[in-house]
């Protein structure tokens, strides 16, 4: 497990999915280390309803479905799928609006998502995800891939707090 977790980190990042197949190929006992310590490129779906691309992560996901945050529907089509309540529905569709105009200023293109859901303590999550494949408008990035992941809770306290602070 270690030499195949070496070799992992030698790998070009754009290898790592095949080389990943690879060593579970080779390595079925170590299944389940492997893919819980290995990181792999986000994964982009098109929200046919909307015809904007979205990310897949394990937020977004249910069974093996992915919700759109543009469409609130699941790809392939889930009936029972989890989907936020009607308030966090309208933060998260705000949230990607706004996350979506960040992303082209910052990074220069790129998708981004964002899913809200809550929390069983009156607190809600939030999964911010940004990539960015090719070459910057400005052409300073000539090739190269960036993926990012971030994951916030905001409890009620630190919601309350702050929405007085703003008012």
């Amino acid at each position: 497990m270690e030499a195949a977790m070496d070799l992992m980190r030698r790998m070009p990042p754009g290898s790592t999915e095949t080389a990943l197949n690879a060593l579970l190929s080779l390595l079925p006992d170590h299944s389940l280390d492997l893919l819980s310590q290995v990181d792999l490129p986000l994964q982009v779906c098109m929200d046919k309803e909307n015809n904007k691309e979205y990310i897949l992560c394990e937020y977004n996901r249910d069974a093996d479905s992915y919700r759109s945050p543009w469409s609130n529907i699941y790809e392939p089509p889930l009936e029972d799928g989890t989907v936020p309540s009607e308030e966090m529905r309208n933060l998260e569709v705000e949230a990607n609006e706004v996350f979506s105009v960040y992303r082209d200023q910052y990074y220069e293109g790129g998708i981004s998502s964002v899913y809200i859901w809550e929390d069983e303590d009156e607190s809600f999550i939030a999964c911010f995800l940004i990539k960015k494949d090719g070459q910057g408008k400005r052409g300073y990035m000539q090739i190269g891939s960036w993926d990012a992941i971030h994951v916030i809770q905001v409890a009620q306290d630190t919601l309350s707090m702050k929405l007085s602070i703003i008012l």
